[in-house]
Parts: C-alpha cells; sequence; structure tokens
C-alpha cells in the first residue's frame, strides 16, 4: 500500500507539476495581460496630461489674450470715469455759481425796483411842482398882461389930458 501510495504520488507529481507550470503559464499570461493594460493606461494617462497641458497652455494664451484686450478698456474706462468725475465737479460748481448769480440777480432786481419806485415818485413830486409852477406862471402872465393893459390905459389917459 505504501508502495501504491507512492507510485500514486509519484503519477501525481507529475500531474501537479503540470498543473503547477499550466499555473504558472496563465499567471505569466495574466501578468503580460497586467502590464500591457499599465502600459496603456500609462500612456492613455500621459496622452491626457500631454492635452491638459496643451489646453492649460490656451487657457493661458486665451487669458492673457483677455487681459491684453481688457487692458485698453479698462484704460478707457478709468478715462471715461475721470471725465464722468471731472464733468460732475463742473455741473456742481457751475451749480453753485448760478445760485450765487441768480440770488444777486434777485437782490439787484430788489434794489433796482426799490430805485424804480423812488424815481417814479421823484418824478410824480416834480411833474406836480412843475404843474404848480406852470400855472403860477400863467397866472403871473395875465397879471402881468392885465398890468400892461392898464398901465397902457392909464398912459393913454395920461396922453389924451396931455394933449
Amino acid at each position: 500500500a505504501a508502495g501504491a501510495a507512492a507510485a500514486e504520488a509519484a503519477g501525481a507529481a507529475p500531474m501537479a507539476a503540470a498543473t503547477i507550470a499550466a499555473l504558472e503559464r496563465k499567471l505569466q499570461e495574466q501578468n503580460q495581460v497586467f502590464w500591457e493594460a499599465a502600459l496603456r493606461k500609462d500612456q492613455a494617462l500621459a496622452n491626457l496630461r500631454g492635452e491638459c497641458a496643451a489646453y492649460a497652455e490656451e487657457l493661458r494664451a486665451a487669458a492673457r489674450a483677455a487681459a491684453e484686450e481688457r487692458g485698453p478698456e479698462e484704460a478707457r474706462q478709468r478715462e471715461v470715469q475721470a471725465q464722468l468725475a471731472r464733468a460732475k465737479e463742473e455741473v456742481r460748481t457751475n451749480r453753485t455759481e448760478a445760485s450765487v448769480r441768480i440770488r444777486q440777480h434777485a437782490a439787484d432786481m430788489e434794489t433796482l425796483s426799490n430805485g424804480i419806485c423812488f424815481v417814479q415818485s421823484k418824478l410824480g413830486e416834480a411833474e406836480e411842482a412843475l404843474s404848480k409852477l406852470r400855472s403860477e406862471e400863467a397866472a403871473a402872465q395875465r397879471e402881468a398882461e392885465a398890468a400892461r393893459r392898464e398901465t397902457a390905459a392909464e398912459a393913454k389917459a395920461c396922453a389924451e389930458e396931455l394933449a
């Protein structure tokens, strides 16, 4: 029985060796497939990294171009904002100056109006005085005319008496 077991073991040994060899071949094949897949994945990863680097460079270039394009626009925007600030300040100054001029004009108009009223009052008084003087002159002329007529009549009467 020991011999049969040894014979069986000896027959099993080549079979085990064949199984081990088959398993080793299968392991080597699987190992080869694994490394080939790993190499393909490494190559695909390297390709993707290259594409990403190319895209990153394109993005940087686009960002630089956009910044260069925005540069003049931003400078123009700052200039327009500065002009707007100057215009607002000028409007504020003009409003202030106009307000002062309006107040001064109103005061001047009030002074002028008061002056006109005073002159009109004095003109009325002068016209009354002139009218009174003209009436007095007319009365004096009538009296002088009457006195002249009376003197002429007296002179005529004296001349008649003397003649």
